[in-house]
């Protein structure tokens, strides 16, 4: 690996750390002064504000990310793939706001929560102007980083300030929504002061051009959420908000651990975009070097997170939470299964074009995934939610190396 990828890398890994590392330190305040239920209500109105986060993403991070780092030494494309991607995500949140406002008219017993739910919208928004896409194909990520980095302090500042009881779940959620617009604003200024790319007049043909290119990828998130993000909302109907929260706080530790897979796959996206399309072996070795020097590793540090699962929740969470620590134990095996399915899929068919399998792969497990949880979670509650996620990721991967294993170049270069 080159010192412009091991720089991206380590930029990315501060991204990450900030925004599940960080936030880590909160939660047990929230917890305490909130308290569980109303805890549990504040991650369920995050989880409905994350389905509209899919919605403007919309695959945006993949798709837009490949097209310019193999288009780079044009300006004018890029930038035009800039405005027209920005112009798509604003389109989609548009749409967004408007479907969670009429979906809250048509259920009487959630407009208690319109308000909460409006204002936890602003992290889309914020993850509407985020152009962490554009950063990844220059591969640039230090600023981003630092954007992070800066909106969560003060987010976490926030919090500690004006967090005191129940009674503040409102301003709980507002700061919450608030950092993403933080960080969003000072990527957008950035990248104008640096000049990664102009807005440029588009028509509303370039739009619907972005999203047809896209369409594959926000098909296969979309299923992808069914089995992830919908969980909370499973536990929410089948076991009780209680249960959420207890859930939450488990899970929060795995997504830190998972987070460990982001920065790495989004510093080699950009770069095996470009040697797929020239140097197909080198971009297979790359992958084989990450699988040894990285997926190895993280089941390593996946055991070691279960063996000392105890001591982690009583750091985090403080004592008496054995419900907790034991839901670890078994969720802590779910990143080094995403981190292989990662690479299987994000690293080897994307580039290799091969995104209509990608999104077959997602339906078929969110079609299965989906009833799987909601059936788990009514008879066994977060126990039952916990192993069937573990089996659902096992499903994406075993679907992924049939597509692959079609192609037996890249299967002997692997091997």
């Amino acid at each position: 690996m080159d010192r412009l990828l091991i720089k991206n890398i380590f930029s990315l890994f501060s991204i990450q750390a900030v925004n599940y590392i960080l936030p880590l330190l909160i939660i047990p305040y929230l917890v305490r002064v909130l308290g569980v239920e109303v805890f549990g209500v504040y991650i369920l109105i995050l989880t409905v504000s994350q389905y509209f986060i899919i919605l403007t993403e919309y695959g945006f991070n993949l798709s837009a990310t490949r097209k310019i780092a193999v288009n780079l030494d044009s300006f004018n494309y890029v930038s035009k793939t800039f405005s027209s991607v920005l112009a798509a995500k604003t389109f989609l949140a548009l749409i967004g706001i408007v479907l969670l406002n009429l979906a809250l008219l048509c259920i009487p017993k959630y407009q208690d929560y319109t308000g909460y739910l409006n204002v936890a919208y602003l992290s889309v928004w914020g993850s509407v102007f985020f152009p962490i896409w554009l950063y990844q194909a220059y591969e640039k990520m230090v600023w981003i980083a630092v954007c992070n980095f800066v909106s969560r302090i003060a987010g976490i500042i926030l919090v500690f300030l004006f967090v005191k009881s129940s009674e503040d779940l409102y301003l709980a959620i507002l700061i919450q929504g608030l950092i993403p617009v933080i960080a969003a604003v000072i990527a957008m200024c950035h990248s104008q002061i640096k000049g990664l790319a102009d807005f440029k007049k588009i028509d509303k043909f370039d739009v619907l051009h972005e999203l047809k290119d896209s369409w594959d990828i926000f098909i296969s998130t979309s299923f992808v959420s069914l089995y992830t993000t919908s969980i909370p909302i499973i536990l929410g109907m089948t076991s009780g908000v209680a249960s959420v929260g207890i859930f939450s706080a488990a899970d929060k530790i795995r997504l830190a651990l998972q987070s460990l897979i982001n920065p790495v796959s989004q510093a080699l996206y950009p770069r095996l975009s470009k040697l797929m399309q020239s140097e197909e072996n080198a971009a297979l070795a790359l992958i084989k070097k990450t699988f040894q020097y990285f997926v190895i590793p993280l089941f390593i540090l996946s055991l070691g997170v279960m063996i000392f699962s105890d001591k982690i929740i009583t750091i985090f969470y403080g004592q008496n939470m054995h419900d907790v620590s034991n839901l670890l134990k078994i969720l802590v095996w779910i990143p080094p299964i995403v981190a292989i399915a990662n690479l299987l899929g994000i690293q080897i068919m994307l580039p290799k074009g091969m995104s209509r399998q990608f999104s077959i792969t997602y339906i078929i497990s969110g079609i299965v995934g989906f009833p799987v949880l909601f059936i788990s979670s009514a008879a066994f509650s977060i126990w039952g939610v916990s192993v069937a996620s573990i089996l659902i990721e096992v499903m994406v991967v075993t679907l992924f190396f049939y597509f692959i294993s079609k192609s037996k170049k890249t299967i002997k270069t692997l091997s």
